[in-house]
Formats: C-alpha cells, structure tokens, sequence
C-alpha cells in the first residue's frame, strides 16, 4: 500500500494510468490539520519528490495527460475560487493561482494539456491557457454544471448539467468550440435529473453521458 502523510481524502489518476494523485489530511501542531496532496508512479509506488505544499483545505486534484503538471482545488478563506497549478517533478506552483468567477466544483486539463477547464457552482465554465495562465475569453454559460471533458483533438468541450422544465429537473447536455467560444447546435436533453460523468470517444465523434 502507498503510506500517505494522513487520512486519504480523494485520489485521481492520470490519464494514462501510471501516476496517482492523493489527497490526505493528518493532525498537526495543536490539533490543526495539515492537508497534503502526494504523486505517486504507480508502477513502482514511489512517491515523486516532496508533498506539495498546499494551502489550506484541497477538494479536488486533477493530473494532467503528459504526466507533468497536477491541479489543486483549495479551500481556504481567500482563496476560495482559485485552481493552483504545480510541476509534478520539481514540486513547485507554476505562476499565480487562476482566478476563477467563483467557488470551483471541478477541473479537467486537455488532452494535449495545455488547456485546463474550471467548473464553477453557478454553472459557468473558464478555459484556461496553461502556459500562460490566461482565460481564453468570457466563461461559457452552463446550468448546473458538474463536469466537463475535452474532445481527443482538444477542439471541444462537453459539460452536463441541468435545467428546470415544467415536469421538473431536466439532464442537458451542452458541446462548445473551444476556438471558435460558442455552442455546436442546441443542448441535447438526457434522461435522468442530472449527468454525473461525459466522456468523448477516443474518435471523437461519440458523446457518452452518464445520467443519474
């Protein structure tokens, strides 16, 4: 077994299967919890360098498909909203903390990771250039949205979420052009009150949801 710093709290594997990302919180001085987020190669269970050094409560990690970058999801007062991005080698933060709208629910990177996508509790969703840790353009307007998923050839984004109809809650499902910032056709509506996962097949022409 991996010997985390403290309670396990989530864990995430990277897309490829061979790194682990975990979330652990333990006791520290006078009782105060010390959050931990720790890679692991899962190959040979070794831990990659040091803890990363995390500020406050972490809900969600996320790893990127090269392997070499991991985003961290922190709650804490005054930081609420902001996606940290880290080098996995060097165990270092890359830049400044994205500053998302508000309260994030999720995150996903592109597959070809220079595009990381934040999922916020009112339903928007910020694309965000990696290297330069700029917005790419206004976020895209969702309702209700839980989780999002990139296109193989990173040329669209697909979130579910839902909306209130007459006969009650309604799964939708939206597609966006990443480039171009704007929706492919009209939200396809799914059975169930909400999608719990998308994913795109390895084609890209097939959209799975998974309802609730």
């Amino acid at each position: 077994p991996l010997k985390a710093a403290g309670i396990v709290r989530s864990v995430a594997f990277s897309p490829n299967s061979e790194m682990l990302a975990s979330v652990s919180c333990a006791e520290g001085v006078d009782k105060n919890p010390l959050w931990a987020v720790q890679v692991w190669d899962v190959p040979s269970g070794k831990q990659h360098g040091e803890p990363l050094k995390v500020k406050g409560i972490v809900r969600i990690v996320a790893l990127s498909p090269n392997s070499e970058m991991l985003a961290s999801v922190p709650v804490a007062e005054g930081v609420d909203g902001t996606v940290q991005v880290w080098n996995v080698a060097s165990g270092q933060q890359l830049g400044e903390p994205l500053k998302a709208a508000g309260i994030v629910r999720s995150v996903a990177f592109s597959p070809d990771s220079k595009l990381l996508a934040s999922v916020g509790v009112d339903g928007t969703v910020q694309v965000w250039n990696v290297a330069s840790h700029h917005p790419m353009g206004a976020p895209l307007k969702g309702t209700d949205v839980s989780n999002v998923a990139f296109s193989p050839n990173n040329e669209m984004l697909a979130f579910g979420g839902t909306t209130l109809t007459t006969e009650g809650s309604q799964s939708i499902l939206q597609v966006w052009d990443v480039a171009g910032h704007h929706p492919m056709g009209t939200p396809l509506r799914v059975k169930g009150t909400g999608i719990s996962s998308v994913a795109f097949s390895p084609n890209g022409k097939l959209l799975m949801p998974v309802p609730f």
